[in-house]
This record gives C-alpha cells, structure tokens and sequence, in this order.
C-alpha cells in the first residue's frame, strides 16, 4: 500500500519498496508529506487517495507496467496534477502517454460545485481565457461552477493520452450522498 498526504497540492511522488506499508497519517516521512498523487512501476503496489468531492484520476501504462493515482480537487487540478503524474512516468519509467490508460473516479458534477468569482480568476491566470471559459460556468445564483471532470479530462488529452483511453465516471459525489462521501 503507498498512500498519498492530501493537502491540495499539485506533487506527485515516485513509489520505491522503502514507500510500501508505510500507515498514514502517523508515520509518514518527510517526503510524501503534502503529496496528492503517486506513481510506481512496483508489482503489486496498491495506490490509495481518499476523495470527498475530488475526483481520483487512475493512470495505466500497460507497456511499461507502470500505474499512478492523483487526488484532483481544485488545487490539484489547477496545477495540473494528472500532467505532472504523467510526466513523473515518463521521467522515471520511460512511459509515452500515447499508451496510458486514464480513468476519472466519482467526485462532485458541476451542478454541485459552487465556487466564487475567485475560482475564475485562478483558472484564467494558469490556464487562459478560453480554458476558464470552458471549465466554468456562471449559473442563475451569480456564482461559478467548476468542472473538474472536464478540466481533468483536457490535462489528460493535452498531456498526450489518447480521447479513447479516457474514460469519465458521471457518479457525482454530492447527489449521492447518501451512497458516497461528499464534503457538500
């Protein structure tokens, strides 16, 4: 088992043996504190991120036998957090993203997700006009919301992963509280 800190970050740490077993939250070292993501080419290795309402995103490179696993709430997705997982693999595993597989886990729809008119301002910045534009919306209440699906979903495809190795859960969190666990 290798599990990630979570503190909304964008890091994504490299799996070693000396990383298996280790129990969080107690005893984890100094290096995967403030981790959201994890890759490994380690057989065997059982990624864990926990998500409320942040969508996990699963990577797989079956070539090179290589796997991660993000936590992609807001922070994470801002920074790109399953582009820089991608790029860990190619740097450590010699991985091409033409060959991942990528898989978006349940987490909040954008119905769900109401943000204030800094949300906006975050994305325009790192991400451009055109992106913040696709990502949010501005409903009736006068606030936006975040599409982390599809925001996840364009790192995905700009880091090179092929659209028909991407596959988007349409479970939301949120409306299923009853079923899943939602911050909301």
């Amino acid at each position: 088992e290798c599990i990630t800190d979570q503190k909304h970050t964008s890091f994504v740490h490299v799996a070693s043996e000396n990383d298996l077993g280790i129990r969080w939250p107690w005893r984890l070292p100094l290096h995967r504190q403030y981790v959201d993501g994890v890759v490994t080419d380690l057989p065997d290795a059982l990624l864990t991120v926990f998500g409320g309402d942040c969508p996990p995103v699963y990577l797989a490179d079956p070539v090179r036998k290589a796997v991660g696993l993000v936590h992609a709430g807001r922070k994470g997705t801002l920074g790109r957090i399953p582009a820089v997982a991608i790029a860990r693999m190619i740097v450590n595993f010699g991985c091409d993203p033409a060959d991942m597989y990528a898989v978006i886990g349940p987490g909040i729809c954008v119905d769900c997700y109401e943000m204030g008119d800094e949300i906006y301002d975050e994305f325009e910045e790192q991400w451009g006009r055109d992106d913040a534009e696709r990502i949010l919306k501005r409903y009736p209440s006068g606030r936006y919301h975040l599409d982390l699906r599809e925001a996840n979903r364009m790192t995905l495809l700009r880091a090179g992963v092929p659209e028909d190795y991407i596959s988007v859960s349409n479970v939301c969190t949120a409306c299923n509280a009853d079923k899943l666990y939602s911050y909301r």
